[in-house]
């Protein structure tokens, strides 16, 4: 029966820290360099463009709320995040804007907030390295 109550006590203490591991820090992207030849080539309209397809491919709802500004919002289950995007033709950055659903608390979020950040963040750079060499 002791051994019974140690195996019960250890599997509450794993899962208390399970459910404390499912937050991190916010990812933010703070200014990303644009590669040269896009920018050379590149307008700020054409700028958005690229971004704006990368975060649609990714299933990211995007709102150009003015030149060089971008709201993108993704949905999934009972989840949303939405960011902000700022370009330029030399760079990009993407903020937190809000949530829901995501654990979000003294600069913690869910880790699948991160994941999906980070996702959009190599999608965008892959678009402007393509487009940088196309």
């Amino acid at each position: 029966m002791r051994r019974f109550f140690q195996y019960i006590c250890l599997f509450v203490v794993v899962c208390v820290l399970m459910g404390c591991f499912r937050t991190q820090p916010i990812y933010n992207v703070d200014t990303v360099s644009i590669p040269p030849i896009a920018e050379s080539k590149g307008s700020l309209e054409k700028t958005g463009t690229i971004i704006t397809k990368a975060a649609v491919a990714l299933r990211w709802h995007v709102e150009k709320v003015r030149p060089g500004i971008l709201h993108c919002s993704l949905r999934w289950r009972r989840h949303k995040a939405v960011v902000a995007i700022s370009y330029s033709v030399t760079n990009y950055s993407i903020q937190y804007l809000s949530s829901e659903n995501l654990l979000e608390g003294m600069g913690e979020i869910h880790r699948k907030y991160n994941r999906n950040v980070l996702q959009l963040q190599n999608n965008i750079d892959q678009a402007l390295a393509k487009a940088s060499n196309g």
